[in-house]
């Protein structure tokens, strides 16, 4: 089991990093796309593990920088992927 990775948030809270938090907002903005269920199945159940390999070997990394790694990763994507990149850079809580 890999160690545990602290994300510091905008507001300075940390949390523990969470594939499934990945998973929820490709859900969402594959929703928002239109994204065929099969496609967003495949990457919401990859890219939260692509992301933590790269990651692999932090202890502390901020929220800007998981944000920066899913970003990359949907751009390497298809033309769909780019519309999610979109909505994804668009959502803000």
């Amino acid at each position: 089991m890999a160690p545990a990775i602290t994300v510091t948030k905008r507001d300075g809270t940390e949390q523990k990093f969470s594939q499934s938090k990945i998973k929820q907002a490709v859900s969402k903005t594959a929703k928002r796309v239109g994204m065929p269920k099969e496609l967003a199945t495949y990457i919401q159940n990859n890219l939260p593990k692509e992301i933590q390999h790269e990651l692999r070997g932090k202890k502390e990394v901020d929220s800007s920088e998981i944000r920066d790694l899913v970003l990359s990763n949907l751009k390497e994507k298809s033309e769909l992927m780019q519309e999610i990149v979109r909505e994804f850079r668009g959502h803000k809580k």
